[in-house]
């Protein structure tokens, strides 16, 4: 049976009043939803919930249409992430709480038939694409996409080197689709003092084809001293030292 998913852009127009600081623009999720369904994925796995706000238009859209959505958090801070699950009650959503460095393994390791499709809104930089470019190379797995990789950070420009087609909407030919949605959403965010730049779109997005993931194991020969391993007293030591230096240039965004 074909299945017939709603327009993104149109979907995620409903639920630009919805946005809170944290989350993923509408756009941003429009851009991600086009990509899922030209990968031919039926699976989510979303790393990072936060408030829910971007689980609920994913659970939203992917109602009635056979696609499992799994969402992993924390749940650190008790109150917020209750708020979470409230607002997820009437989905067909599975919670996991704990570490995606974790969690993320279990669940591939578990999918069976399943093809998912992997969006890191949870750890960032080069600790999110660890995790996240070991996963993209797992046959399974027909697409993955990174949040908040911002102009000005190397994790941004090496995520557009090793893609294969356009990652950003920015760059994308279908740019002039999405206008209109980034303004309405700039229009309302403006309002809500935004703790992240409003002027570019931060979310990269890969369909992890086998020319796609032969390139990313490529990368991780001639880029191993980028990627890691990942050392978390290590990470620690170089962001305090970023983001002192960012206060002194008074880049109060990235800090």
């Amino acid at each position: 049976m074909t299945i017939i998913f709603p327009d993104p852009i149109n979907h995620c127009a409903r639920y630009v009043d919805a946005w809170l600081p944290g989350a993923m623009f509408p756009s941003e999720i429009a851009w991600f939803l086009h990509h899922f369904v030209a990968s031919g994925a039926d699976s989510l796995i979303e790393c990072g919930r936060q408030d829910g706000v971007s689980t609920e238009i994913f659970a939203d859209y992917f109602k009635d249409t056979g696609v499992k959505v799994i969402s992993i958090d924390f749940d650190r801070d008790g109150a917020r992430a209750a708020a979470a699950r409230r607002r997820l009650t009437k989905y067909d959503v599975e919670l996991v709480a704990g570490d995606i460095h974790v969690e993320v393994p279990k669940i591939l390791k578990n999918t069976g038939a399943r093809q998912p499709a992997i969006l890191q809104d949870g750890p960032k930089g080069w600790e999110g694409l660890a995790t996240l470019l070991a996963a993209a190379v797992t046959p399974s797995v027909r697409l993955v996409a990174q949040h908040n990789l911002h102009k000005g950070h190397q994790s941004r420009s090496l995520f557009q080197h090793i893609a294969l087609r356009p990652c950003f909407i920015e760059n994308s030919q279908h740019w002039g689709k999405y206008k209109d949605l980034i303004n309405l959403e700039h229009q309302t965010i403006a309002r809500m003092t935004p703790n992240r730049p409003t002027n570019h779109t931060s979310l990269g997005v890969m369909i992890t084809d086998d020319a796609q993931k032969d390139f990313i194991r490529e990368s991780f020969v001639s880029l191993k001293s980028f990627y890691g391993p990942w050392n978390p007293k290590e990470s620690r030591r170089r962001g305090r030292m970023r983001t002192s230096l960012a206060l002194k240039k008074s880049e109060i965004g990235f800090a």
